[in-house]
């Protein structure tokens, strides 16, 4: 039962970065037509914003010139309420610290911006390989092969 309850909520969150980056809408459309029946959650919601900004930052890796800045509201991924209470443990605690990390880095001036900006993406395709496959997808997009 809680396998199904579990999986029908990934499939929702899954299905609301499908609709929400297919319809391109802003943040108050997309929760205004959240499609899960639940409502995203805090996490999920988050989730959003750093898909959104990873999307943003390959442009500007592409270009040569990081532009944005460090979006210090992604520090909230620690304390962002999930869809399930299971998620979140000692393993997502390393990936979410792994991100920070990375996505500081990132941020930090010098060379290998291609390099800097592959490693925040890979640790997000590592932390929903293990709990979360659903966004995927979406993700192993945001990479920049070369």
């Amino acid at each position: 039962m809680k396998k199904g309850i579990v999986l029908f909520s990934l499939l929702g969150i899954a299905g609301l970065f499908s609709f929400c980056s297919e319809k391109k809408m802003d943040d108050a459309a997309c929760l205004a037509n959240d499609p899960n029946p639940n409502k995203s959650s805090e996490l999920a919601i988050l989730m959003r914003h750093m898909a959104t900004h990873a999307e943003q930052a390959k442009k500007e890796v592409l270009a040569g010139q990081l532009r944005s800045s460090f979006p210090s509201e992604f520090k909230k991924i620690h304390t962002a309420v999930p869809t399930d209470d299971h998620i979140k443990g000692d393993a997502f605690d390393g990936f979410a610290d792994g991100y920070l990390k990375n996505l500081e880095l990132l941020y930090t001036p010098g060379e290998n911006l291609l390099t800097k900006y592959n490693a925040v993406i890979n640790t997000c395709i590592g932390c929903h390989e293990s709990s979360c496959p659903g966004p995927l997808v979406r993700i192993n997009k945001m990479k920049i092969e070369g």
